[in-house]
């Protein structure tokens, strides 16, 4: 099959990815973490960081990754100290932003994946609507989605008292040509936002990107303005709180 010149510089691009970071993975897990850079390099997270948020696996409900990120700066899991507590982290300020990047991609370059959206519809559905732990796992979801899934509740409501900016973006990436990004397609993604918009209300800025290899390659491309990224007078997340 020809490719364009798109999917030609993606598909080097991966290969390079994987030459340097994830020589030993299958190209789909390899694939899935090069979508995972792309979808994360306006923060500025570690590798560590951007790892506590890779969900892909057994059971995951077709979410590859579910991203929390404060201040543009840190990742929020588990493992963050303080989480338990009710009140904000020490040294937040008001609006602090608060963005949550869901990934999912497939890296195959023949026929868009049909029921990817769909199935990101319905879980997303049941995880925005405030399901207990027992109905996500029944679903089935395995235990880290589902664990990551709490953290972010309880950090949502541990920053309600700092008005934070709130975003919520959910990346779909094939390497497919553009034209093989179907009208249904671009509906469901686009039914997928007003639903996140539903549950989310209207203070919190929505997006469902559904990207073939030429959104791909703008995004890689896009400039990143981290000018005026908050500075913590105390480091909130790693700090001395007990959990």
């Amino acid at each position: 099959m020809t490719l364009t010149q798109s999917q030609e510089v993606v598909e080097f691009k991966f290969r390079e990815f994987k030459k340097q970071h994830f020589k030993g993975l299958t190209d789909g897990l390899a694939f899935m973490q090069f979508a995972t850079s792309l979808a994360l390099e306006e923060f500025q997270l570690t590798e560590a960081d951007i790892q506590s948020g890779v969900m892909e696996g057994q059971d995951d409900g077709g979410i590859d990754g579910f991203h929390i990120v404060v201040n543009k700066t840190e990742a929020v899991s588990e493992t963050t100290p303080g989480l338990r507590r009710s009140t904000a982290p020490a040294g937040a300020p008001k609006q602090v932003p608060f963005d949550v990047i869901v990934v999912q991609s497939k890296s195959s370059t023949d026929g868009l994946d049909a029921l990817a959206i769909p199935k990101l519809h319905e879980v997303l559905d049941l995880i925005l609507s405030g399901a207990t732990r027992t109905k996500l796992k029944a679903f089935p979801l395995h235990d880290k989605l589902v664990t990551q899934v709490e953290v972010y509740r309880a950090y949502r409501k541990k920053l309600i008292s700092l008005d934070p900016i709130r975003s919520f973006t959910v990346y779909v990436m094939q390497p497919v040509a553009e034209t093989k990004l179907t009208g249904p397609a671009k509906r469901g993604a686009e039914a997928l936002a007003v639903m996140i918009r539903g549950h989310l209300g209207p203070t919190t800025k929505v997006r469902v990107e559904l990207l073939s290899a030429d959104g791909m390659e703008k995004l890689r491309n896009a400039s990143r303005d981290v000018e005026g990224v908050l500075k913590f007078s105390k480091q909130p997340l790693r700090d001395s709180w007990e959990k």
